[in-house]
C-alpha cells in the first residue's frame, strides 16, 4: 500500500512536472492514458494532497506578483515625478543661460 502511494504521489508531480509543456492538449492527453486506482482512499488522499499543495503555490506566486506589480507602479510614478522635475530643471537652466547671455 505504501509502494502505491509513493508511485502515486511521484505520478502527481509528473503531472505538476507536466504543466511546464508548451501545450495544455499535451497534459491532457498524458492525463487521459494514464491509469489511477481511484477506490483505494490512500490514492484519492495522495491527489487530494497534491491539489492542496498546487493551490497554496498557486496563491503564493499570485501574492509575490501583486506584491512586485505593486512596487512597480510605486517606481513608475516615482520615475514620472522625476521626469517632471527634470524637464522643470531643464527649462530654469534655460531661462539661466539666457539671463547671462543678455547680460
Amino acid at each position: 500500500m505504501k509502494i502505491k502511494a509513493v508511485m502515486l504521489a511521484l505520478a502527481v508531480s509528473g503531472l505538476l512536472g507536466f504543466a511546464k509543456a508548451d501545450y495544455i492538449s499535451d497534459t491532457e492527453s498524458k492525463i487521459d492514458n494514464m491509469v489511477v486506482n481511484t477506490d483505494d482512499p490512500k490514492n484519492l488522499k495522495e491527489i487530494l494532497k497534491a491539489m492542496v499543495r498546487f493551490d497554496y503555490h498557486q496563491k503564493e506566486i499570485t501574492a509575490l506578483l501583486n506584491t512586485h506589480d505593486d512596487i512597480i507602479k510605486k517606481l513608475a510614478k516615482m520615475l514620472m515625478e522625476q521626469k517632471e522635475t527634470i524637464e522643470k530643471l531643464k527649462k530654469e537652466v534655460a531661462t539661466v543661460k539666457a539671463k547671462i547671455k543678455t547680460k
